[in-house]
């Protein structure tokens, strides 16, 4: 084996791996989050969320992912003092998912103050 093959074959190697510990939001590791874990755990397992809120001291993160079946799902999972308390199934469209929209619409106009800026909310 010459050196150009060996060191091609290690970064190939090397690629795979960094790739394959990447957490990756499938069904299977969205069905692998249990109540308690911790934030940094849900990280280790999904990765990043599509999208994050807090309403009333429970921080909420929104998952999107496609099912075994292809189907494109959005799961809700839910924390308060960095612990999960809830997953749940999220469908923009439910009554439940439109509280939410208006909670978020609601919090964007709250967050600007009367002259433009933002407001600090961790005061």
């Amino acid at each position: 084996m010459s050196i150009n093959s060996i060191i091609t074959s290690s970064i190939l190697i090397l690629i795979t791996s960094l790739l394959t510990s990447c957490a990756s939001t499938t069904e299977e590791n969205i069905e692998r989050i249990t109540i308690g874990m911790n934030k940094a755990m849900v990280l280790d397992v999904v990765g990043d969320p599509s999208r994050t809120s807090r309403h009333n001291s429970v921080d909420q993160w929104i998952y999107r992912y496609y099912s075994n079946d292809d189907r494109e799902r959005q799961v809700m999972v839910s924390f308060k003092g960095g612990q999960v308390i809830k997953v749940s199934n999220y469908d923009p469209n439910e009554a439940d998912s439109q509280s939410y929209k208006d909670y978020s619409r609601k919090v964007k106009e709250e967050r600007k103050s009367k002259d433009g800026n933002f407001k600090n909310l961790d005061d």
